[in-house]
This record gives structure tokens, sequence and C-alpha cells, in this order.
């Protein structure tokens, strides 16, 4: 039988109309860390964060407006789809916004902490 693996997992709390998107995803073998992206910014998350989203929560209540999304990848193909992205992967319009973005970008981030490494390896390609 095939093996799969939850990689990611988009959330959408409101309407069709309005509401807040959220992303977490697990790029790291061990399934224990997340990265969160949101409306706030990017952030490393448990597992345990995951799994408050299905059961209503204070922080995150849910209702019949709440949507998700789930992406498997197949453990047999998780080292190729997780591999590095190599400059020549991405496409050049893609490589200039993000070039043009690091540029506008005047925000001092303190390298040192977990939360901005994160931040910083997930936000710039380039």
């Amino acid at each position: 039988s095939l093996q799969y693996r939850l990689h990611s997992v988009c959330v959408h709390r409101g309407d069709g109309f309005f509401g807040p998107y959220s992303v977490y995803i697990s790029p790291f073998k061990d399934g224990d860390h997340w990265i969160l992206f949101d409306e706030n910014g990017v952030s490393l998350q448990s597992a345990q964060a995951l799994t408050m989203l299905f059961g209503p929560s204070d922080k995150f209540p849910l209702n019949s407006q709440t949507s998700f999304m789930f992406v498997y990848v197949r453990e047999s193909e998780w080292d190729k789809i997780m591999e590095p992205v190599q400059l020549g992967d991405v496409p050049g319009a893609l490589r200039e916004t993000f070039s043009q973005d690091a540029a506008d970008e005047d925000v001092k981030v303190d390298s040192t902490s977990e939360h901005n490494r994160v931040r910083l390896n997930t936000r710039r390609v380039v």
C-alpha cells in the first residue's frame, strides 16, 4: 500500500467574501515542526498547534464557515519533492519580483532567533 505524509494545510475562516487564510507547511522530516504563514507573518509551530485546528478552542473557534485543504506527499517521493530549490528552478519573472520585494523591504530582523531564521529562509528565495 502507498504511504502518504501530510505536507501542508490551508485554512480559511470566514465566508466566501471575507476571512483570513493561514497555511501550515511541514518541510521537516520529523513532522513535529510546522511553519505557519498568516496575516501576522511567519512563525515556527509545533505539531500540537496544528492539531488544535481540528476542534473548537478559544483561539480558533470552528464553525460552518471554516474550510480546510490538505496536501499530502507520497512517502517514497518526499526527498525528491523536498530537495532545495535551485535558482534555475525559479522562473525569471518570479526572481525579479522577489528581488524587487527584497530591495523594497526596509525591516531590521534579529537573525539570531529561531523565528526570524525561519522567516528569512522562507521569505528570501534569491
